[in-house]
């Protein structure tokens, strides 16, 4: 689906109540003529300045109002392509979920859903609630969402880092990651993102 981006930012500021010159001042442009290029279709805002200007005008960027519309077919979240995304067809009636606080040491040979507990990832995208599907025939690479399991059964939904000296740094919620434990394990690697909306 294309955007009209142009549309996007002057709806975004006149519901900010800003004069061009007020949103070009805001989001470190030198003068109301880069706004009103961007308004009359001449140029393009980067994703950048997309998001500056959202921030500062409180606005959802265009794929935002798409998702809360229940209108997406697909989600970009913290660098992972979570690629098709369903609203109502995952439920807990037709879908086997794994609590993530008691997984039992199994081999997982085939992918599954988990069900996100809490609020924890928000800053990267995921919700309580969300369900996702791991896949454990997939190999995790720095940046991918992964499924973590401790020693003693507990399951963490993180975000990967691997370092140059082959390292693996875990975020799993606000705090700066970690280093993952010796007696931590990846399951697998989150693929698609399903959530509810209404």
């Amino acid at each position: 689906m294309q955007y009209n981006l142009a549309q996007w930012v002057a709806n975004a500021r006149k519901q900010a109540n800003l004069t061009q010159e007020e949103l070009a001042e805001a989001i470190g442009f030198s003068g109301k003529g880069s706004v009103s290029a961007i308004e009359n279709g001449r140029n393009k805002p980067t994703f950048d300045i997309m998001v500056k200007i959202s921030e500062v005008c409180n606005y959802p960027l265009p794929y935002q109002n798409q998702v809360i519309n229940n209108n997406a077919t697909h989600i970009q979240v913290g660098g992972n392509n979570f690629g098709e995304v369903s609203y109502s067809n995952i439920t807990e009636n037709n879908h086997a979920f794994i609590n993530l606080d008691n997984i039992t040491q199994q081999d997982f040979i085939k992918p599954f859903i988990v069900k996100v507990p809490n609020n924890d990832l928000h800053s990267e995208g995921i919700f309580k609630d969300d369900m996702l599907t791991i896949n454990p025939n997939i190999t995790a690479n720095h940046g991918n969402f992964v499924l973590v399991l401790s020693t003693y059964g507990r399951g963490l939904i993180a975000k990967l880092f691997i370092d140059l000296k082959n390292q693996y740094a875990l975020k799993h919620n606000e705090s700066n990651p970690e280093l993952m434990p010796d007696d931590a394990r990846i399951i697998g690697v989150v693929t698609d993102l399903n959530r509810k909306f209404g």
